[in-house]
């Protein structure tokens, strides 16, 4: 069976969100991308450049920026809030990540839905290479329910769901290392795990 490492660099978001029962929960959003150039520690985010689909580089602070505008309209206003970023190298075919380093972002959420406790928001891609690229946010104010098609999608899963795939705005690669290329569904749903955490 093919292993699909992550990297060759890494974006892992930082966020929290406080609820009840269980409190204050920190949660971690991991995407990978190919930079232009070898990433070394203490370079800024402004400095690094990650490929485009469309083969034009982007600088990550500005990426990670618009990624953020994406997210908080899933999360509770008085919730959760996302934190910081930070970028890692990955070793070539290993899980051996090297800090490079932080972004400040200190974003809240937009939603005025309550939270709810222990839900998930997975969205699938197909890739260029066959393979399936999966993004996941917990702890939102999105109550579950049955998976949604891309064609299906209203505000703000619309735009979450085009900021992964569409030709100018494909950033993110899977762990095939091939850019998405079709969002298949969306599905608001349950963390088992988490709601252990929560509930338990």
């Amino acid at each position: 069976m093919t292993v699909n490492y992550p990297g060759p660099g890494e974006v892992r978001i930082f966020y929290n969100v406080t609820c009840e029962p269980g409190g204050q929960r920190e949660h971690v959003m991991r995407l990978s991308f190919i930079p232009t150039d070898v990433l070394e520690p203490e370079q800024s985010f402004a400095e690094i450049q990650l490929v485009r689909k469309d083969s034009t580089p982007s600088a990550l602070s500005v990426i990670v920026d618009l990624l953020v505008t994406r997210i908080v309209p899933f999360f509770n206003a008085s919730d959760a809030i996302v934190n910081y970023a930070e970028c890692w190298a990955y070793e070539p075919d290993t899980f051996d990540a090297i800090y490079i380093s932080a972004y400040q972002i200190g974003e809240v959420g937009t939603n005025l839905d309550p939270t709810y406790p222990a839900s998930q928001v997975v969205t699938t891609f197909r890739t260029q290479e066959g393979g399936i690229m999966r993004v996941t946010l917990m702890d939102t104010a999105q109550t579950p329910g049955v998976p949604i098609l891309y064609g299906q999608l209203e505000q703000p899963f619309d735009d979450f769901a085009d900021h992964f795939f569409l030709a100018t705005k494909a950033y993110w690669v899977a762990r095939d290392t091939s850019f998405p290329v079709a969002c298949l569904r969306l599905l608001p749903g349950q963390s088992e795990h988490l709601f252990k955490s929560r509930f338990r």
